[in-house]
């Protein structure tokens, strides 16, 4: 059963939309800036040294109770390309590599515009979605012969 075209839509403008993201972050990090958000309740989020994660203060000394982004300037910091775990006495934070998001969100996004794409392509030749069998001749309402589909329009 393949997806709504709305929840298709979605995934597919949603997907190239993170990934563009994504890109500007990563290149952010490569021109050595980095980026903070903190939510608050000792919670952290940002990127930073090519790293996406989150920080959990553990102990009062962390950043303060209120909401704040700020973009800073890391001179000596060099890129990570493998996920990371750190926990210290005071503070847990988790980083997963900006390559390795973006490569997620552009195989799934590319996934979806293909597979989309596949299937305009055949619905506008008279082949069945699903199998690719030839509808010419048949009603545009009758099921594939082929394989028992149903067409989208129905």
């Amino acid at each position: 059963m393949k997806p709504h075209p709305r929840i298709r839509k979605t995934i597919k403008w949603g997907g190239a939309a993170v990934t563009v993201l994504l890109v500007v972050v990563w290149i952010a990090n490569l021109c050595k800036l980095s980026v903070h958000l903190d939510i608050g309740f000792g919670l952290s989020c940002g990127v930073e040294e090519g790293l996406v994660g989150g920080v959990r203060w553990l102990n009062s000394n962390g950043p303060p109770g209120k909401f704040g982004f700020h973009v800073v300037e890391n001179k000596y910091s060099s890129m990570r390309w493998i996920p990371t775990v750190m926990r210290t006495p005071d503070k847990v934070a988790v980083g997963v590599p900006c390559w390795l998001l973006l490569l997620v969100t552009f195989v799934s996004t590319f996934v979806a515009w293909r597979s989309d794409s596949r299937i305009r392509v055949r619905e506008s030749a008279h082949l069945c979605p699903k199998c690719g069998y030839d509808r010419t001749g048949i009603l545009k309402d009758a099921k594939c012969p082929e394989c028992g589909a149903v067409p989208a329009g129905v």
